[in-house]
Order: structure tokens, then C-alpha cells, then sequence
């Protein structure tokens, strides 16, 4: 299927996900994404996404035809109902992840070195997909195996927590062990800095810093988590091994997550260096561009690349061309055309659906919070409402009446941590980001899947 400028606004597009990743992620995921695709037996997508403030991304799939979502989601259905396949999946996520990490570490500021670096990224890019899609698949099918049982809150919990310790998780065991009245703290501040730093970066976070470090250690509480008991309620085999794949998903989502933080943590220092070299402010200014433009701007200077950054602070959009190896850019005109037909809208909405991650009824302040620079605003008791979350947002998290997000399925972070810290979460509403504001007064049912706005 050959996309352009002219059939585009004619296709039927889907929204279905917002990130914050780099225009050179998405570059990246269409150009060696249908080869990585193929490692998993999974067909590739065609998509469109349109970037604010150079990291802000909204990604929209096809709805009919050959390379849609719901194609491969089925054939993704299809391929977790054979066991050996989530063995398949972790065998080749920690080889891969493994690999990403030592190349990052070894990358240079030359053409090939960065080149090198750019194609292996590229091929381990759709594991982002293959975990969020998977958890959604999983999840709407243990709802529905789940509806007829009446402890079905405690045995999702107790079924499909993940065994296996996250980065974050194992940070918290070590504060835990640490004495009330620690003497040395400038090197356990330095032992930990070197391990973690990299936790909240996910793809264009920034990392902790000594200082955060040492506020950790110094205001550090152990988490009161929930001890899941068994429930006494028996469940099918079906559903055992659809908890049991939701549990490793789970895993593997963080797994992932941790890999590419890591990554994009290593490969900054060069960005930087180049970047800088170039007369631009530094690595974040590159997240504006695709990976050929920055091997441009290494291989040839910066002769067009300011002027694409500076656009790059209001839309920006890239598309596949063919379902293969080649993407375009949307005019701005296109743009604008492009999220009037086919993006969100919240127009006149009080309340918004979505799936119930952990039970609970609660009313409280809504806070939207889009990243750290906002948690200034958050007070306890607030309930949290976000496109997704991720690490960097648990200091928040711990304090949050109740957390709404519009994206996730029950293997995503803040369904995880809702279970984990038994708060209320709804998950997956689509637009919650969109219908409510700082401020509103908001109920959060979990028995009915609702946030409401009440005032």
C-alpha cells in the first residue's frame, strides 16, 4: 500500500496510544520495524504519529486493510495460546535487551557508530508494541473470564502480580536495608547513583540526580504493600493461564522499559557532543529529529536541521509510506486536516469509561499531570489522572487517593502499582486527560469503570 499526501486524509485511521518518545524512535520503529516484527512472527503496522514539543506523540493505526492493529493484535491472540511462545518472548527480549544496553555503552560520535547503534534500536523497537498490545489483548480476555467470580479483585491480584522485581522495586529493598541513622551516606548516595540513575528516563525522562538520591534515603518509608493471599474461590485452567501470561507480560513491559531507559541514557552523551558541536543547546534539541537527519548532522553539518527544531515546538508528523522501510512528513495544513478527522474528542463530556485495575470508590481533586515539572501541584489525596505513568511518577503515586490513566492494560505500570499499594485505579479511559482539568471534584467507581466530574 503506497501512502501520500493525497490518499491520506481518504484511509481510515484509529487513535490509539499517546508516548513521549523522539521523532527519531518513530524514524527508527518504520524503517526496521517490520523486520523486527517478523523475529516475533507478527506482521507490521502502518502508522501515523504526530509529535508536540519535539516528544509528545500521538499515534494513529489503520483501521481496515492489510497492515491495521486489529490484524496483528489477532494474530498476536493466536501466537500467546502456545506456551513455547511467551518462553520465545522472553528468551529473545533479554538477548536483545542485553545487546541494546552493550552497544548503547560502546556507541561513539561517528557515522558508523551511530549508525550501527540507530539499526539495532530500530529492530528491537516493536517489543514496545508487542507488550502494550499483548496486555490489552490479555486483559479483555480475563474480564470477561473474571465477571462471574466473586473474588475476582483478589484473584487478579493474586494471579497476575509479576514474580520477578522491577528496577524500582529492588531500590526500594535496598533503602529498605538501610540503618535509620546512616553515617556514610555520600557513598551509599554514589553506590546508588550509579546503579538507578537511569530508572526515570524512558526514552526522554530525566535521570536522578545525586541530590534526588539523597532525599530518597533521607525521607525514605517502607511501602506498605498488600499481601495477596489465595483466594478461596477456585478458577478454570483458562483463566490460571491467562493471569499467568498477564503476569509475564507484565514483566517483560518493565523488563523492556528498563533496557531502552538505559539505552537512552547511554547514547546522551553523544547526542550532546554532536549536538553541541553543531551550535544547537544539547541531546534534547535532537529529539526533534529523525535518525537520518541526525546522521546528517554528523556527517555534514547543520544545515537545515535549526530550522526543523524550531518547527518542531508546534506539530510535527511522520508517516509510513508503503507498509515497509520508507516514511514521509505531513505538511502543517495536512496536519491540522489530519487531527480534525480522525483525533479524540472530549467536546461537552463529564465523565469518562475505562477498565478497573483495583477496586475502590473514592472522590477527590482531579490533578492531570503530564510529567515531573508538574508534581509540584499534586497534594495528597488528589486523584491522579495521566496519559500513562511510569517510575518517575511513584512519589506521586504514593500519595494519590486514586490514579486514572487513558492508556494501559492490566500489565501496565499503574495498574501494577494500584495492586501493589491498594488504591483505586481505573485504566485505559482513552480521554480522561482531555474531559478533566485541575481542580474538578471527581468520582472514581471502580465497580462500574466511571470517573465522573461532580464540580
Amino acid at each position: 500500500m503506497l501512502i501520500t499526501e493525497k490518499n491520506i486524509l481518504n484511509l481510515d485511521w484509529r487513535f490509539y496510544i499517546s508516548r513521549n518518545v523522539q521523532m527519531w524512535h518513530d524514524s527508527l520503529y518504520i524503517i526496521y520495524g517490520t523486520k523486527g516484527c517478523k523475529k516475533y512472527d507478527l506482521p507490521s503496522l502502518i502508522h501515523t504519529r504526530i509529535h508536540r514539543n519535539s516528544v509528545n506523540t500521538d499515534f494513529y493505526c489503520l483501521h481496515e486493510g492489510k497492515y491495521n492493529r486489529d490484524k496483528s493484535a489477532e494474530k498476536l491472540e493466536k501466537m500467546l495460546q502456545n506456551p513455547k511462545y511467551i518462553i520465545f518472548l522472553k528468551k529473545e527480549f533479554k538477548k536483545d535487551c542485553t545487546k541494546l544496553i552493550k552497544i548503547s555503552k560502546s556507541t561513539l560520535s561517528i557515522y558508523n557508530s551511530l549508525k550501527k547503534f540507530f539499526e539495532f534500536y530500530g529492530l528491537c523497537a516493536p517489543m514496545l508494541e508487542i507488550t502494550s498490545l499483548a496486555s490489552k489483548i490479555l486483559t479483555n480476555r480475563a474480564i470477561n473470564l473474571l465477571k462471574n467470580y466473586k473474588e475476582k479483585d483478589a484473584i487478579l491480584a493474586f494471579y497476575s502480580s509479576p514474580k520477578q522485581l522491577s528496577p524500582v522495586q529492588k531500590l526500594d529493598k535496598e533503602l529498605d536495608k538501610l540503618p535509620p541513622n546512616l553515617k556514610n551516606i555520600e557513598a551509599v548516595v554514589e553506590r546508588l547513583w550509579k546503579k538507578y540513575q537511569w530508572i526515570p528516563v524512558n526514552f526522554v525522562g530525566e535521570p536522578w540526580s545525586k541530590e534526588d538520591f539523597i532525599g530518597k534515603i533521607k525521607n525514605h518509608k517502607k511501602t506498605e504493600k498488600k499481601n495477596f493471599s489465595k483466594p478461596k474461590e477456585k478458577i478454570t485452567p483458562e483463566l490460571k493461564q491467562i493471569l499467568h501470561l498477564l503476569s509475564e507480560i507484565a514483566f517483560l513491559n518493565e523488563y523492556r522499559k528498563a533496557a531502552f531507559s538505559q539505552a537512552c541514557f547511554n547514547i546522551r552523551p553523544i547526542l550532546n557532543k554532536i549536538a553541541l558541536t553543531n551550535n544547537l543547546n544539547g541531546w534534547k534539541d535532537l529529539n526533534s529529529l529523525s535518525h537520518d537527519e541526525i546522521l546528517d548532522l554528523l556527517k555534514t553539518g547543520n544545515t537545515y536541521q535549526t530550522q526543523l527544531i524550531k518547527k518542531s515546538g508546534k506539530l510535527r508528523a511522520i508517516y509510513v509510506t508503503t507498509g515497509t522501510d520508507k516514511y514521509s512528513f505531513l505538511s502543517d495544513k495536512l496536519i491540522n486536516k489530519f487531527e480534525n478527522k480522525f483525533g479524540l474528542r472530549a467536546d461537552g463530556l463529564k465523565q469518562a469509561e475505562g477498565t478497573p485495575a483495583n477496586k475502590g470508590k473514592i472522590t477527590g481533586m482531579a490533578k492531570v499531570i503530564s510529567g515531573p515539572e508538574e508534581f509540584h501541584k499534586f497534594k495528597t489525596g488528589d486523584i491522579l489522572i495521566a496519559q500513562m505513568t511510569s517510575v518517575d511518577f511513584l512519589p506521586i503515586m504514593k500519595m494519590a487517593g486514586a490514579f486514572v490513566t487513558n492508556e494501559g492494560g492490566m500489565a501496565c505500570h499503574a495498574a501494577i502499582v494500584a495492586r501493589e499499594l491498594n488504591i483505586p485505579c481505573i485504566i485505559g479511559t482513552k480521554i480522561a486527560t482531555k474531559i478533566f482539568k485541575d481542580g474538578d471534584l471527581v468520582e472514581v467507581d471502580t465497580e462500574k469503570g466511571i470517573v465522573r466530574k461532580i464540580k
